[in-house]
Order: structure tokens, then sequence, then C-alpha cells
């Protein structure tokens, strides 16, 4: 899946893979060791996320229903938590310091196709 910025016009990732059931939503990024430059997890539905248990730092961004930008969160390190997003449906899950080059903000409307 590809996931893009409609409010900016750019790709935010190319392989973006959702974790929609119990058991993927549970396991989420645990055991791997990195996220490569592209890839992406969606994880659905989801307000608040943990890094307990992984490896490396991620950047995070929450998504409401009408899939506008609603949290960010830029180099989310391991064993950490993140507040709740109420409005927040589902989460993107990328490698740290991709958000950036996105250009990504608060409010955009994202697509994933």
């Amino acid at each position: 899946m590809i996931i893009t910025n409609l409010t900016r016009k750019t790709v935010i990732a190319t392989k973006a893979v959702v974790a929609d059931s119990i058991g993927l939503r549970i396991k989420g990024l645990l055991g791997k060791n990195q996220l490569a430059a592209g890839e992406a997890l969606i994880i659905k539905p989801c307000n608040s996320i943990h890094t307990f248990g992984m490896r490396f730092a991620i950047d995070v961004v929450f998504i409401d229903r009408d899939n506008k930008i609603t949290g960010i969160i830029h180099n989310l390190r391991p064993n950490r938590i993140t507040g709740i997003y109420y409005k927040a449906y589902y989460t993107i899950e990328l490698p740290s310091r991709a958000l950036p080059s996105t250009l990504s903000e608060l409010g955009d409307i994202i697509q994933i196709s």
C-alpha cells in the first residue's frame, strides 16, 4: 500500500502494511530490527501506542476517521508510551526521521491506496 499526503502532494510510504486484527495489532513492530525507508505500519483502530520491547525509534502519525492528521510524534524512542489522541482512529508508524521530508503537518489529509 502507498500512503500519500494529499495536502502536501508528498509520498509518506510506498510499502505500508495494515495491522487490523488483534494479533497483528499486539505484535506491531516487535521482533523487527528496523523499518526500511519507505516502509510503514498502519495500526487500525488505534489512538495510542507504546514502544516497549522495540529496538528502534519511530515517527508516528495519528489519523482521524476523515483521514486528517491529528497528532505527530517524531523520533519516539523504545520503551515509551504516547498519550491518547482521542480523535485518532488509526496510526501510521514510520522509520525515525522519515516524516520531516514529507512536510506533513497537523490537519493534512492522508490517502492510503
